[in-house]
């Protein structure tokens, strides 16, 4: 076996270098990253360390002139751990304008931690469970990238893009675990083969990374901020017949605990579309859009003569309105004069 380690010091640094000449261009190219772009240099980077260490371990005249120690990936399993995670928030991040980095995410990164203490506290131990703990980081990555591909939509170029590099690293990951079950776990395949699915698994990354990175090349605009949330003409026509129903014969704008979320479940849709649909089709946010509806329908039924004798307080509740001042406000925002005043100038035509 060790005549060919060269083979994986080959492709460790193969991916360092690509890894790293990925991550200046994101650096260079996106001077104002979206979160997005920045959770994506933090995986880069998470997986340039771990393709660092694996080079120094497997190129024996470098780990013998920086006199480092044999079991460098024992440290390298610490960043795969948490570049796990990262790749998970990273599509969460893509696939969904709003979303921001919170403190409870960080259990996310307990298993990685669990890791730290127990190499820092016996690393002489970790041989003994060697196999098992490469199954378990294998599994874990596994699971992360099925919740990303689950968490990435269709919707925007972005995530349609992410949508084929997620299924080439989920396939990249699963030929590695049948390698270690098939080989060091049960012992059902010679060493020879292991080598060319190990070969073929880093020939994958290699290709989905470099793809990735080709895309990006050729389509440039699509991490900047505002060109990412660009709505297929499927998605908007589906919103946009969604409304038109919703308000003409619902009119759903008189429930007076309508949200966005609510608005968005009734519509089929995820809210961040919606609220994209609104701000750049509309020029609206979703406040002003149900604002806009609701005084529409209280004109209606102030010009009405058989409400002629419901006060103007009845009339915002009934239209869905639960606070005089925003009512009022939303109200000389669209006529210029109160309600009493619109009502007065109603009498008098």
């Amino acid at each position: 076996m060790l005549e060919l380690l060269w083979i994986k010091s080959l492709f460790d640094f193969a991916a360092f270098l690509l890894g790293g000449f990925f991550v200046l261009y994101l650096k260079t190219k996106y001077p104002r990253p979206t979160l997005f772009t920045r959770m994506l240099i933090v995986w880069l980077t998470c997986k340039i360390v771990i393709d660092f260490l694996g080079f120094i371990q497997y190129t024996t005249w470098l780990r013998d002139l920086f006199e480092l120690p044999w079991r460098l990936s024992d440290v390298a399993i610490f960043f795969q751990l948490c570049f796990a995670p990262v790749l998970y928030f990273s599509c969460r991040a893509a696939g969904h304008e709003r979303f921001s980095f919170r403190a409870q995410h960080w259990w996310h990164a307990l298993p990685a931690f669990i890791y730290a203490l127990a190499w820092l506290v016996d690393s002489g131990g970790m041989g003994n469970i060697r196999t098992k703990l490469l199954l378990f980081v294998e599994g874990h990555f596994i699971v992360y990238a099925i919740l990303s591909w689950i968490t990435v939509g269709r919707e925007t170029r972005l995530e349609q893009l992410l949508r084929p590099v997620l299924g080439g690293l989920l396939i990249w990951r699963s030929i590695r675990v049948i390698e270690y079950l098939l080989w060091l776990q049960l012992q059902w395949i010679t060493e020879p083969v292991a080598w060319g699915l190990y070969i073929l698994s880093e020939l994958a990354f290699l290709g989905i990374l470099g793809y990735f990175f080709l895309k990006l090349i050729q389509q440039p605009n699509i991490m900047q901020g505002g060109q990412q949330w660009l709505l297929s003409h499927a998605s908007r026509q589906k919103i946009e017949k969604g409304l038109r129903s919703l308000v003409e014969i619902e009119r759903i704008y008189l429930d007076p605990l309508l949200s966005l979320d609510r608005l968005a479940k009734a519509l089929h849709v995820p809210p961040h579309y919606l609220s994209q649909y609104l701000n750049r089709e509309m020029k609206m946010t979703f406040n002003e859009w149900v604002n806009a509806h609701r005084i529409e329908e209280c004109k209606r039924l102030i010009s009405d003569p058989g409400q002629q004798d419901t006060t103007i307080q009845s009339l915002m509740y009934q239209v869905g309105f639960n606070s005089k001042s925003t009512f009022h406000t939303a109200f000389k925002k669209s006529t210029g004069m109160t309600p009493t005043q619109y009502r007065k100038t109603m009498l008098l035509t």
